[in-house]
């Protein structure tokens, strides 16, 4: 079961408005994202720090495989391609797959694995926009989680019985 998932054309910000990488793009974001952060100030003690990031999200929602969310993102991301390339290079800028799902079974994600291919016209595209691409699965507990029943058995034989004294042994 997803919870979470997006795929988006990501750029970081030197400042929260993004007004200048909507400007020179000729585009608007989906959303201009916040994300709170430590970071070591001049004392050497960890202080609090926003970090904001440009965020264009594919059209398509999380209904549909990656695949053809990243085909929607990448037509959407063509009509100002030639902007993106001329943005300025301290301005990185990747797509990035992020799904939050829960296991399969209720035990646990033992033998579940997930994977994305791309097709060759796909990566193409990509490269000719010179985006990377951060694909990134994240695994929650199942909503019905539950111990699986050999690890409640091996629990259960763990316990130690509390030890009792050894009887003495006084020959009379």
């Amino acid at each position: 079961m997803i919870r979470y998932s997006h795929v988006a054309l990501m750029i970081p910000l030197f400042e929260p408005s993004g007004k200048e990488v909507s400007e020179c793009l000729g585009a608007t974001p989906t959303s201009i994202r916040e994300s709170k952060i430590h970071l070591r100030g001049s004392t050497g003690a960890l202080e609090p720090h926003a970090c904001y990031t440009w965020m264009l999200d594919s059209d398509k929602d999380a209904t549909h495989p990656p695949t053809v969310r990243l085909h929607a993102l990448l037509d959407k991301i063509e009509k100002f391609a030639d902007r993106l390339l001329l943005l300025d290079p301290k301005y990185q800028r990747w797509i990035d797959i992020l799904l939050h799902v829960t296991p399969q079974h209720p035990h646990g994600i033992m033998g579940e694995f997930d994977w994305i291919t791309l097709p060759p016209e796909m990566m193409g595209r990509m490269a000719r926009l010179q985006l990377k691409l951060s694909y990134e699965v994240m695994w929650f507990n199942h909503p019905d989680w539950r111990m699986p029943w050999y690890k409640r058995l091996f629990r259960k034989l763990s316990k130690k019985e509390p030890k009792l004294p050894l009887p003495s042994r006084h020959e009379p």
